[in-house]
């Protein structure tokens, strides 16, 4: 449901964008707020869904070296993504440079505190009542969806929109641009997906899921 959203969300919010993001280049105040909100749903989504994801995830097998590897540069991604994410509001929004620094680092460090706290597992075993469980993991999940849109609105109104079409003509330039925005794909959509990776990182199906998300990109990178 989370891959379906964003990949929705990929093809239906980036036209009513572009129009926006060509005559402001992505400084409006409607992209401050977002990120504003964004980094605030995930912190909600990251907390509250804990409890229900640790009473899966003590069931599966223990991570191995390749697994710890992966969710640390993941880890360091999030951190990344959502000072970017802070430090551009502020910049939108003309906060003062000194207390927009303090905000930009404070608050930015929540999420991904609030992420990895949710991969660690608790001292003691999970004892919620199953309904209860679902009801909080119903609204962390809205919470992470909403916040994950936000943030593609954002990557796909101001980013993509300066690159799209760049390749287009040249099909093995077009292959290149799509290649090299793997890895900030990977930033805008692996890392905030972390918590959802933690259970379905060992499925092939996962990964080509997370591909599919993807096309809508490669193909407005390629065609424009």
């Amino acid at each position: 449901m989370f891959d379906a959203a964003v990949f929705l969300a990929n093809l239906l919010l980036v036209a009513p964008l572009v129009d926006l993001v060509r005559d402001t280049q992505g400084y409006h105040p409607l992209f401050g707020g977002l990120m504003f909100a964004a980094v605030g749903l995930h912190v909600v989504g990251a907390w509250l869904k804990r409890t229900p994801l640790q009473a899966r995830l003590m069931q599966q097998p223990s991570w191995t070296g390749g697994a710890y590897l992966l969710f640390l540069v993941l880890g360091v991604m999030h951190l990344g993504l959502f000072i970017a994410c802070l430090q551009f509001a502020m910049d939108v929004l003309e906060v003062p440079e000194t207390p927009g620094l303090w905000l930009t680092f404070t608050l930015g460090l929540l999420p991904t505190f609030f992420t990895v706290r949710s991969l660690v597992p608790p001292r003691h075993a999970v004892t919620d009542e199953p309904p209860r469980l679902r009801r909080v993991e119903g609204v962390a999940d809205a919470a992470l969806c909403v916040s994950m849109v936000l943030i593609l609105v954002w990557w796909d109104g101001v980013f993509v929109e300066t690159t799209a079409g760049r390749g287009q003509g040249n099909w093995f330039m077009s292959a290149l641009l799509v290649v090299l925005m793997t890895v900030p794909f990977a930033m805008f959509y692996l890392a905030p997906r972390m918590l959802y990776l933690a259970e379905d990182f060992r499925r092939k199906e996962t990964w080509i899921r997370i591909l599919i998300v993807m096309m809508p990109l490669a193909w407005r990178l390629v065609r424009g």
